[in-house]
C-alpha cells in the first residue's frame, strides 16, 4: 500500500516542513532582535510601539510594504508577519531556549 508523504508525516505526528521553516525564521528573528547574531541594525524591522490605556504592545513591528514578490519573500518581510502574530509574552521571552519552548507550546502554533 502506498501512502502520501503528508499522510505519513501526520501519522508520525511530525511538523510540516513549512512549520519547521517558520519556527527557524522566528528563532533567527528573536536572535536578531536581541543582538545574538551579527545582523546590521539597518536591516532590522521598525518597531510598532502601540501604547493605549488598555494595551501596550512593544513586541511588534511595522509590516513591510513590498512592491516585488522577491523582496516580500525575503527574511524580514516574511518573518514580521509571523512575529506580529505571537503573543507578547512569547515574543519577549527571557532567553532563546525559553522562546523556543514557548513557540513550540503556543496553542495556535499549528496556524502557521
Amino acid at each position: 500500500k502506498r501512502d502520501s508523504v503528508s499522510t505519513m508525516i501526520a501519522n508520525l505526528n511530525w511538523t510540516s516542513l513549512q512549520q519547521r521553516r517558520i519556527y527557524a525564521d522566528l528563532i533567527l528573528m528573536y536572535k536578531a532582535i536581541n543582538g545574538l547574531v551579527a545582523i546590521q541594525v539597518i536591516y532590522h524591522p521598525t518597531p510598532a510601539v502601540v501604547i493605549s490605556t488598555r494595551h501596550s504592545d512593544t513586541a511588534t513591528f511595522i509590516p513591510y510594504q513590498c512592491r516585488l514578490n522577491i523582496y516580500m519573500n525575503s527574511f524580514f518581510p516574511r518573518t514580521v508577519h509571523y512575529w506580529n502574530s505571537l503573543p507578547e509574552s512569547v515574543a519577549t521571552a527571557s532567553c532563546v531556549d525559553a522562546f523556543k519552548s514557548a513557540i513550540q507550546q503556543e496553542p495556535g502554533a499549528t496556524r502557521f
